[in-house]
C-alpha cells in the first residue's frame, strides 16, 4: 500500500512485464498469479527457504553435491593415524592468519558483560571468536602466553583439514571466564579443563579470527575430552542480520531453522570421532538458558579468583594474567557504551568524569571513537593497536 501511495502503478509495471515476457515465447508453461500476498507471507516463504537450505547443505555428501546441487568443494579425506604437520587447504576454503597483537588481552581485558553506557545489566554477553564459520583451521586464545594472543594450533588445524568438514558454525570463548580444574562438575563429576568457557554461535554469519561478538546463550551441551569437563555454551549473534538473531531458546531457533542444533552438534561428534582413540564423549543432552548463565556466572567467579592469585610476574597456575608489577605501563581498554559528545578524532581530554560508565580513568584520555550513533561495545576493529567502535585506547 505504501508502494502504490507513493509511486501509483509500479507494482502492476512490474508483474505486466514478468508476464509479458513469459508469454512472449509461445508454448512457455508459465502462469503467473496476480493476486499479491503480504509481509506476513513474504518472511514465512523466506523463513521455510532458508530451513530448506539448510537442509540441503547438511546433505551434501564427499563429492560436495546434494540433489544434483553443488554446496562445496569436494574433499578427499586422507588416513588419520598420521596427520602431516601441515595440510594445504583447498582454494574454495578461506585462509585466515592470527591478528597482530595489541597490547590488549582478549582474556582479561574484554569485559564479559553487555551494559548500557549506565552500568545496567542488558542480559547479553560478549565473545571472543576463534574459528570462523566455514574454516578449517584452528585458532585459540592462549592463557599461557604472554598477553594472550591468539595463535594458530598447527596440529588441530593439520587435523581439521584431514577431516575436510569446514566447521559449520563460529566458534569461540568467553572472555574473563575459567573452567577451574580444581573444581568438579556437579552433573557429571568431572573437572575442569583449565581453559577459558568455550562457545558454538548457532547463526549463520561468518565472523574473524579475534573479533568480539554480542551473543545471547541459549544453552548449553558437555563435552567430557580426556576426563575433562569441556562445556560448550550455545548462543547467537544478536548484531547478525537474520531471524536467529532474536532468537530467545533452543526452540526458536529449531523453529526457525529446524536441524540447525543437530547439524552443529553432530558436526563436533563427527570430528572427535574421526580420530581413533580419541577419549571425547559428546553429551546430546542439550541444557537450556537457564544451565547456561549458570556456567558463565560460576566460570567468571573462577576467573575472578584466578586473577586474584597472580603473583608479582603476572601469573597465576602457569597463566599470564597481567604483566609484571616492575614491568612499563601497558595500554588498557576504556570501554563505554557510546562516544561521548565531546569525542571527537585526536581530541585529548584531561577529564576523566565525562566519560559516564567507563571502567577506568585516567588523567590523559585519547579519545579514538567519534560517532555516538554508530558505537557499540566490544565490536573491535584493529587500526595500529587501538580499539575503535566501543572501546577507547588509553595509555597512562
Amino acid at each position: 500500500e505504501d508502494v502504490e501511495r507513493i509511486c501509483p502503478g509500479r507494482v502492476k509495471q512490474c508483474l505486466q512485464w514478468i508476464d509479458d515476457f513469459k508469454q512472449s515465447k509461445g508454448g512457455d508453461n508459465a502462469t503467473l498469479h496476480f493476486e499479491i500476498h503480504g509481509a506476513e507471507k513474504a518472511l514465512s516463504l523466506i523463513q521455510e527457504d532458508h530451513a530448506s537450505w539448510c537442509n540441503l547443505v547438511e546433505e551434501a555428501g564427499a563429492d560436495g553435491l546434494a540433489r544434483g546441487h553443488w554446496i562445496r568443494a569436494a574433499q578427499k579425506v586422507p588416513a588419520t593415524s598420521e596427520l602431516p604437520s601441515a595440510v594445504s587447504l583447498p582454494q574454495s576454503i578461506p585462509k585466515y592468519v592470527a591478528p597482530a597483537p595489541t597490547g590488549l588481552s582478549l582474556w582479561h581485558d574484554v569485559d564479559l558483560h553487555v551494559k548500557t553506557w549506565l552500568d545496567e545489566d542488558t542480559g547479553l554477553f560478549r565473545y571472543v571468536n576463534e574459528m570462523p564459520s566455514g574454516s578449517l583451521q584452528k585458532f585459540e586464545v592462549q592463557p599461557h602466553v604472554k598477553g594472550n594472543a591468539i595463535s594458530e594450533d598447527p596440529k588441530g588445524s593439520a587435523r581439521l583439514a584431514a577431516f575436510g568438514r569446514p566447521v559449520p558454525f563460529n566458534y569461540g570463548c568467553l572472555p574473563q571466564t575459567f573452567r577451574d580444574p580444581q573444581q568438579m562438575d556437579e552433573l557429571y563429576n568431572a573437572p575442569g579443563d583449565d581453559d577459558p568457557l568455550d562457545i558454538l554461535d548457532l547463526g549463520g554469519s561468518t565472523v574473524g579470527v579475534g573479533v568480539v561478538v554480542q551473543c545471547r546463550p541459549l544453552g548449553a551441551v558437555l563435552l567430557i575430552d580426556e576426563g575433562q569437563a569441556d562445556w560448550k555454551i550455545l548462543a547467537v549473534n544478536v548484531d547478525e542480520p537474520g531471524p536467529l538473531a532474536e532468537a530467545r531458546s533452543i526452540e526458536d531457533v529449531e523453529r526457525i531453522c529446524p536441524g540447525r542444533v543437530k547439524q552443529c552438534l553432530q558436526w563436533i561428534d563427527d570430528f572427535k570421532q574421526s580420530k581413533g582413540g580419541d577419549k571425547a564423549t559428546l553429551h546430546f543432552e542439550i541444557h537450556g538458558a537457564e544451565k547456561a548463565l549458570s556456567l558463565i556466572q560460576q566460570d567468571h567467579a573462577s576467573w575472578r579468583s584466578l586473577v586474584a592469585e597472580a603473583g608479582p610476574q603476572g601469573m597465576a597456575r602457569g597463566h599470564w594474567v597481567r604483566a609484571p608489577e616492575n614491568a612499563p605501563a601497558q595500554p588498557k581498554a576504556l570501554c563505554i557504551a557510546w562516544a561521548p559528545l565531546c569525542a571527537v578524532p585526536g581530541y585529548v581530554s584531561k577529564s576523566p568524569y565525562i566519560f559516564a560508565g567507563a571502567h577506568l580513568s585516567t588523567n590523559l584520555v585519547p579519545v579514538l571513537a567519534a560517532r555516538r550513533s554508530s558505537s557499540r561495545v566490544g565490536t573491535i576493529l584493529r587500526n595500529e593497536g587501538c580499539l575503535l567502535r566501543g572501546a577507547i585506547g588509553l595509555r597512562s
